[in-house]
């Protein structure tokens, strides 16, 4: 039909442009996470490799959502303030996630494995529109794409930077 047509032609270009996230920042994983009709931040996009660096099929994971709260990451991102100025997100970042306060310990120990890896950097910065935040985009751990070592690159050694929180 029309209507899934255009659904997969959009997912084909947020799946596009988390690869080049992927490549421009080096980050392990990228998704988008869109606000579906039951108010939860659904992924509709994704791009990422494992620590072999061997690319991870999109529909990995694919019913991976969070509430819009203070309980995990992504949601926090997010959430707004009732008592804010705001109607938008706010920007969320850490140089080691496993040991925030705000994770979904299911999704976690799901990306644990299939990653081979622990998750370290991550960044999460809302999606918005005028009329306030739709969704969020959010990376996870810097990853060496060198041929030669081609793996994660480890928390304690994983610095964020500026540029990359401005760059999202």
């Amino acid at each position: 039909s029309y209507f899934d047509a255009s659904a997969s032609v959009k997912s084909l270009y947020l799946n596009h442009a988390m690869r080049l996230i992927h490549e421009c920042l080096k980050a392990q994983v990228c998704a988008i996470f869109l606000i579906d009709k039951y108010g939860f931040l659904a992924r509709r996009a994704f791009y990422g490799v494992d620590f072999f660096g061997a690319e991870i099929e999109p529909e990995w994971l694919a019913d991976e959502r969070y509430e819009i709260d203070q309980s995990s990451f992504v949601g926090r991102t997010a959430y707004i303030d009732p008592d804010g100025v705001s109607q938008y997100g706010t920007i969320q970042y850490t140089h080691n996630l496993e040991e925030s306060d705000q994770l979904d310990c299911e999704s976690l120990n799901a990306y644990k494995t299939r990653l081979a890896n622990p998750v370290g950097r991550a960044i999460s910065v809302p999606i918005n529109n005028r009329n306030g935040t739709i969704g969020v985009l959010r990376i996870l751990n810097y990853y060496d794409p060198n041929p030669h070592i081609g793996k994660v690159i480890p928390p304690h050694m994983s610095k964020l930077n500026d540029r990359d929180v401005i760059w999202l």
